[in-house]
């Protein structure tokens, strides 16, 4: 609503970001081919190891404004998923997945996650560290749409930068249709 952004602009509110609504219907509708992570892939994605869970909040934390995060914001312990939290979010119908790509020289590169609550559609994350963005937002894509395969069946979001143009290229080609687009301003 470029309107109501010009109006806000005008009372001296300026813009945070954008952050769009991807959907993809089911988590396990058909895909296409090119939509599956292959082992022969060249870049690595593996579970984060537990001890690297600060890192991970780093690079989210660098690779977005902390007000945009939406529909929850990012709490300081997300990827601190020791032994407590998984009880926790078992007793309680949650599960979280946290993928990782780490480069030969030991730095976290890029992230994807899977939030799953009891009742409530998947929720997915990608993020790359800016200094690696373009070549790694595939294969963390594709790993994930791969987990969905054995995920419980339900309605998958995944939330990101509206400006990130390798995102808004790759979800298309992957089902994922973009719902609405919210512009953050203070």
């Amino acid at each position: 609503n470029e309107a109501a952004k010009a109006l806000y602009a005008s009372l001296g509110y300026s813009s945070l970001g954008t952050l769009t609504t991807w959907n993809l219907l089911s988590s396990r509708q058909s895909m296409p081919q090119q939509a599956f992570y292959h082992e022969d892939d060249e870049v690595d994605v593996r579970k984060l190891p537990l001890s690297r869970w600060q890192e991970a909040y780093r690079l989210d934390m660098l690779t977005k404004h902390a007000n945009l995060y939406w529909p929850d914001p990012l709490q300081r312990d997300e990827y601190r998923h020791d032994f407590k939290r998984r009880v926790n979010d078992f007793f309680s119908g949650k599960s979280l997945e946290i993928w990782s790509i780490i480069s030969g020289a030991n730095d976290l590169q890029g992230l994807a996650t899977i939030n799953s609550e009891w009742g409530r559609a998947h929720q997915l994350r990608v993020r790359v560290h800016p200094e690696y963005q373009g070549p790694l937002e595939s294969p963390l894509v594709h790993r994930l749409l791969y987990r969905l395969q054995v995920l419980p069946r339900r309605q998958v979001k995944l939330f990101h930068d509206a400006d990130d143009v390798v995102m808004n290229q790759l979800l298309p080609g992957m089902r994922f249709r973009a719902e609405r687009s919210l512009t953050q301003m203070r």
